[in-house]
This record gives structure tokens, C-alpha cells and sequence, in this order.
């Protein structure tokens, strides 16, 4: 009598995976990382242009030291050719007074000669 009964095997309807909450939780961790590496990027940049900032201000303090000095190095070059005008101008005047003397030996010596042989 049990042999005319059927047998069957019973095939479970599937249940629903363990994998949605996995998925879900993979997806929220790349979000996480995501979000996370975001972060570092903007940190990363923040640093990046404080760096920038600080080096334009050396740069603008460096700047204007340059133009100090070169100031200065224009006032040293101007009294330098302002004592130079002054040693040529001099120069011209011991050149001028040589030139006087030169002539007036040369009178003297002249005169002496003539005396001498007249």
C-alpha cells in the first residue's frame, strides 16, 4: 500500500539571501571609503594650499627685501658716482694748475737760457 504512493521530494522555496544585508553593508563601507578618502583629499589639499600660502607670503616678504636693497644699492651707486664727479673734477683742476706750472718752468727755463747765452 505505501507502494503505490508517490514519493516526492520536496524542493525548499528559496529564502531570501543573508547576501541583501551584505550587500547593503558593502555598499554603505564604500560609501564609508569613499567618504573617507574624500576627506583625506580635502585634508590633503587644505594642507597643500596653506603650504602655498605660506610660501607666497615668503615669497612677497623676499620681494620686498630685494627691493630694499636694491634701493639701498641705488643710493650706494649714486654717492659712489657723485664722489667719482667730484675726484674727475678735481683731477681736471690739478691737470689745469700741472699745465700752468709746466708753462711757467718752461718760461723760467726759457728766460735763464736767454739770459745765459745774451
Amino acid at each position: 500500500m505505501d507502494a503505490a504512493r508517490p514519493e516526492a521530494r520536496i524542493i525548499p522555496f528559496p529564502t531570501p539571501r543573508a547576501a541583501r544585508p551584505d550587500a547593503t553593508a558593502r555598499a554603505q563601507a564604500a560609501a564609508n571609503a569613499a567618504d573617507q578618502r574624500l576627506a583625506e583629499a580635502l585634508a590633503a589639499l587644505h594642507q597643500a594650499l596653506a603650504r602655498q600660502q605660506q610660501a607666497v607670503g615668503d615669497w612677497r616678504r623676499n620681494l620686498t627685501a630685494l627691493h630694499t636693497q636694491t634701493e639701498r644699492l641705488a643710493g650706494s651707486l649714486h654717492e659712489y658716482r657723485s664722489r667719482l664727479d667730484d675726484v674727475k673734477a678735481g683731477l681736471g683742476r690739478l691737470h689745469g694748475e700741472a699745465k700752468r706750472l709746466e708753462a711757467w718752468a718752461d718760461a723760467t727755463l726759457a728766460q735763464e737760457a736767454a739770459e745765459t747765452a745774451g
